[in-house]
């Protein structure tokens, strides 16, 4: 395919992909990723017990380890919740037992669909087709790169491909296979 109609199917796909993106961007509370994740960390909070010692901060026992979680600070000593900005186990075991406490309002904004918006919130501009462009002409020619001849003494067989089949010869004289008629084998 030639360079300028590459970077023009290029560009329709991105154009056509960045569409579809902001249309689900309308759909959407939370990034379906950070969605999914919030449920599942949700389902797996059973067997965690929960001591707060405030409002905002708790000590969470888990079946390995106890942890301590600051709401105000998104932060937990497990270190998950700072690094992906997405509740661990143990905020989310925290989250769920205060009431009125939604867990999404937890994740980090990176995730949200008003993030995820201004991403593609910028178009890619339209243009007409190459055959209205305005024909420019060089005051040179574009040449191929000169051919010269490889070191070392040239190949005489070719390289054979990983998946074509080694080519196994029969003897004419012993009718056997691995070699040609240049054996010393008694004939048949």
């Amino acid at each position: 395919m030639p360079i300028v109609d590459m970077v023009e199917t290029i560009r329709h796909k991105i154009m056509e992909r960045m569409s579809h993106r902001r249309c689900l961007g309308r759909k959407w509370k939370l990034v379906p990723k950070a969605f999914k994740y919030v449920q599942n960390v949700v389902k797996d909070i059973g067997e965690y017990i929960v001591r707060r010692s405030s409002d905002v901060m708790a000590e969470v026992a888990g079946p390995e380890f106890t942890t301590v979680v600051r709401l105000d600070d998104k932060t937990c000593t497990y270190r998950a919740w700072q690094v992906t900005g997405l509740p661990c186990v143990h905020a989310a075991a925290l989250i769920t037992r205060i009431r009125g406490l939604d867990i999404c309002d937890f994740v980090d904004e990176v995730y949200t669909v008003q993030r995820f918006r201004e991403t593609y919130v910028v178009p890619i501009a339209p243009m007409v087709s190459k055959e209205f462009w305005d024909k420019v002409h060089l005051s040179f020619t574009v040449q191929p790169p000169r051919l010269h001849r490889q070191r070392g003494r040239p190949r005489k067989n070719r390289i054979r491909d990983l998946k074509e089949k080694k080519r196994t010869y029969m003897c004419t004289r012993c009718y056997e296979l691995g070699h040609n008629k240049s054996c010393k084998n008694p004939i048949a």
